[in-house]
């Protein structure tokens, strides 16, 4: 019996165009996220 992967699983028979990482998006460097960015959280 063949073990099913998880991107099997998802893409269920759909056809995919797969890209480098690259040629979809310029990287630029950003903000560090920190806790104190962050919104307060209830408890």
């Amino acid at each position: 019996m063949r073990s099913v992967g998880f991107l099997d699983k998802l893409l269920d028979g759909a056809e995919v165009e797969w890209k480098p990482l690259g040629d979809l998006l310029v990287r630029t460097k950003g903000t560090k996220i920190t806790a104190g960015l962050l919104p307060p959280t209830e408890n």
